[in-house]
């Protein structure tokens, strides 16, 4: 076997992964959610302060980052989940196969979880200790407690779809169509968004298209006053709180530091590629809401 069969067979061998980003809107934290092996989702803390990373928990299963949302702090994710068996609709415990849950990042474990249905579920931060879900009547497990969270439910169809609420809290604007005018639970696949920094002084442009099974194939292009990439299909490209541009691909988390440059120049922050499923039991803190101050709340 020649060296370029060698290196087909190693990438065709290696578990497929890609990564979805959540920022914070008020504190230096991000979640990554990292997907693979098929059936698995590891999330990852990420200081962008220090650019230190905190490898979490795994899920076995399926977690909609299009319908979570980081709290302004960091400090709770609200995330979207689905079991593999997702034709099971009830099991022993009321809960199903598919739910919204609380919990503290890089932690899956629930501090407030409410079952839901295939097409509903999800939700977004309004404040710092405060949801609206995607679910007309939100109803919390019984073992599970919310008197820190302020919970609030969609009493009718939502005009326009959580998926592009949650895009356009976290800045990312509609190139072709106003929002008002998006209500289509698939309206991603006829909109361009875009979203940039320093009035324009760089600028990212997403466009996305189904393939097979349902897959979305998410295509970026880069603008600034000197240039304009095509980067091409990629897990993701975001700004983060630093103004830095940030770019994924196969488990590869890459930074270009200065995006208004003639030049975009990249810089490996980590490589999660490998990264394997493993039990983590949580801490102490994970299961405990965390403290908020006088001035936060």
């Amino acid at each position: 076997m020649n060296a370029r069969n060698n290196g087909s067979h190693s990438r065709r061998q290696r578990s497929k992964c890609s990564l979805s980003l959540k920022i914070a809107r008020n504190a230096p934290i991000a979640v990554l959610l990292r997907r693979g092996p098929t059936g698995w989702v590891q999330m990852i803390r990420w200081d962008l302060r220090t650019d230190s990373f905190t490898e979490g928990q795994w899920f076995k299963g399926r977690i909609y980052a299009e319908l979570s949302n980081l709290s302004p702090d960091g400090e709770l994710l609200l995330y979207s989940a689905r079991k593999t068996n997702a034709w099971t609709l009830f099991r022993a415990d009321g809960v199903g196969d598919t739910w919204t849950a609380i919990s503290r990042p890089p932690y899956f474990t629930a501090l407030g979880l409410w079952p839901n249905g295939c097409w509903d579920g999800g939700g977004l931060f309004n404040e710092l200790r405060s949801v609206k879900l995607g679910l007309p009547f939100p109803k919390a497990q019984n073992s599970f407690t919310q008197d820190r969270l302020k919970v609030t439910g969609t009493q009718e169809h939502l005009h326009q779809p959580l998926s592009l609420q949650i895009a356009l809290q976290e800045g990312w604007q509609p190139l072709n169509q106003s929002p008002e005018s998006l209500n289509d639970y698939h309206w991603q696949l006829n909109t361009h968004l875009g979203k940039e920094i320093g009035q324009g002084a760089a600028r990212i442009t997403r466009s996305v298209r189904q393939g097979k099974h349902w897959k979305l194939h998410k295509r970026f292009t880069v603008s600034n006053v000197h240039n304009q990439w095509d980067l091409g299909e990629v897990d993701l490209v975001d700004f983060d709180t630093r103004g830095r541009l940030i770019l994924s691909t196969d488990g590869r988390l890459m930074v270009c530091d200065s995006p208004t440059e003639p030049e975009l120049q990249w810089r490996e922050l980590a490589n999660f590629a490998h990264n394997k499923p493993q039990p983590l039991p949580p801490p102490d803190w994970a299961k405990e809401w965390p403290p908020v101050s006088n001035r936060e709340e």
